[in-house]
């Protein structure tokens, strides 16, 4: 499993990133249920105060919570660690700052649609990774919760020891892009039995595959 440090090092590829305070609100697509959608719009030239979902193309990785022009935060999607960040512009160079960590981060910002961003790491370590952004409409950055894959995939063993009786002895999990967390358990024994999730990581609500039944993992 990649550490937090190697989820980060994937970031941004030809614009310079300016970090507003008034809050963005472009219809990506992402929403947060009952939540105030007038939260202004993305102009198209800036990243401003509000959540971003980050993924690698692969799998989401973690959110980017900007709270002003200069600072936020980073959560990571599996386990929920967070790290602090400041951030500078300087010409067409972005520069992060992560508490915890030594040195900055340098990147640089394509963007690719409305609420949408391309972001690529300039430092030679990180290879040139990448990570697309997406804004989460509504989403107020003082507010924002989810739940990590870690945690859903806990509370889907523990659905899966009430309904067998005994705890699983195989587990895994993979986070698509949309945050949508989809776990495998399984027991063997005498009878091989498996059961598998797909949990949405913003409401903890999803389905229980094999039953074709629902299930609410944010309680």
């Amino acid at each position: 499993m990649k550490s937090v440090l190697g989820k980060i090092t994937a970031v941004f590829t030809a614009v310079a990133l300016i970090i507003c305070m008034t809050s963005c609100g472009a219809d990506s697509g992402l929403k947060v249920s009952g939540s105030d959608q007038h939260t202004g719009f993305d102009s198209g030239t800036t990243i401003c105060r509000g959540v971003w979902a980050a993924d690698d193309g692969d799998q989401r990785i973690g959110y980017y919570l900007f709270t002003d022009e200069r600072s936020g935060k980073y959560i990571d999607a599996i386990n929920g660690t967070e790290l602090a960040l400041t951030v500078e512009t300087e010409k067409k160079t972005t520069v992060f700052r992560f508490d915890s960590l030594e040195g900055t981060r340098s990147a640089e910002m394509l963007i690719s649609d409305s609420g949408s961003r391309r972001l690529t790491w300039k430092d030679e370590d990180d290879n040139g990774k990448s990570e697309n952004w997406s804004l989460i409409v509504g989403a107020d950055p003082g507010k924002f919760t989810f739940y990590s894959a870690e945690i859903l995939t806990g509370r889907a063993q523990e659905d899966f020891t009430k309904e067998v009786g005994q705890p699983p002895e195989y587990s895994s999990y993979w986070i698509d892009v949309n945050g949508n967390v989809k776990i495998d358990l399984q027991l063997d024994g005498e009878k091989m039995i498996s059961i598998s999730y797909e949990v949405n990581s913003i409401t903890g609500k999803g389905s229980n595959l094999t039953s074709h039944e629902a299930v609410d993992f944010s309680k």
